[in-house]
C-alpha cells in the first residue's frame, strides 16, 4: 500500500493522544466485511506549514487575489520572499495605491497545523521533511473522551484534521514601511512558538479561491 505523508518544515513535540478509529474485520469470514469502531493510544505530531496571498481588499474585505505563496526552502521563509514583496509594490503601482486611498494591496499570511504519526525516518537532509498522514489509517480519526458514544462517533465526531488559523496582513499599502516590518516581525514570533497553540480560525470567505 502506498503511504501518505505531510511536508514541513516544522514540527512541534509529540503529544500523546487516545483517538478512535475503525479496523476492517472479517468476523471468521476469509474477507473483510465490515468496520469495527477501535480505540487506540497514539502519539500525534503536529506540523505547521505556513501560506499567503498578495490581495486587493477594501477595508477589510477582501476584493481579488494577486498571487498565492508558502515556503519553499525553510520554515517562514515566504516572509523575506522578495518575488511576493515585488508583486505587492508592484499591484499598488499599477493601481496608484498609497496610504491614503480605502482600497489597498495587502499581504497577508495565515497558518496550517496538520495531525500527523511522526516524522519518516531516513529522510534526505536536501528534501522538505515528511510526516506520516493520518489519512493511512483510510478511517476517520477521532479525539477520544470520557463519556464519547462509540457506537455513534463516526456519524458525530469531528475527525482530526488540517486547521487553518491567525490570518494575519503583514504588509499594506497604506502602511509605512516600518509598520510592515514591525507585523512581519509579530507574525513570525506568534507562528515559531515552541509550544502549538490555535488563533482565530480562517475561513474560506477570508481565502479568496486559494
Amino acid at each position: 500500500m502506498e503511504l501518505d505523508f505531510v511536508l514541513a518544515f516544522k514540527a512541534f513535540t509529540p503529544e500523546p493522544a487516545k483517538v478512535v478509529t475503525w479496523v476492517r474485520s472479517n468476523e471468521g469470514l476469509p474477507f473483510p466485511v465490515k468496520t469495527l469502531q477501535q480505540v487506540m493510544d497514539v502519539e500525534i505530531t503536529w506540523v505547521r506549514k505556513v501560506r499567503g496571498h498578495v490581495i486587493l481588499t477594501l477595508g477589510d474585505r477582501p476584493l481579488r487575489k494577486v498571487i498565492s505563496c508558502a515556503d519553499r526552502a525553510a520554515f517562514l521563509d515566504l516572509l523575506n520572499n522578495q518575488h511576493v514583496r515585488h508583486s505587492a509594490r508592484t499591484t499598488a503601482a499599477e493601481w496608484g495605491l498609497s496610504t491614503g486611498n480605502e482600497v489597498d494591496v495587502s499581504t497577508r499570511v495565515w497558518m496550517e497545523d496538520f495531525p500527523t504519526f511522526g516524522a519518516v525516518p531516513n529522510s534526505s537532509p536536501l528534501s522538505t521533511p515528511r510526516y506520516y498522514s493520518l489519512s493511512n489509517l483510510q478511517q476517520p480519526v477521532i479525539s477520544w473522551y470520557e463519556g464519547i458514544d462509540l457506537s455513534r462517533a463516526r456519524d458525530e465526531g469531528l475527525p482530526m484534521g488540517p486547521e487553518r488559523h491567525s490570518l494575519t496582513k503583514i504588509w499594506s499599502s497604506r502602511w509605512t514601511d516600518s509598520e510592515c516590518e514591525a507585523a512581519r516581525a509579530r507574525f513570525r514570533l506568534r507562528a515559531d512558538e515552541e509550544v502549538r497553540t490555535v488563533g482565530v480560525w480562517a475561513t474560506m470567505d477570508d481565502m479568496i479561491d486559494i
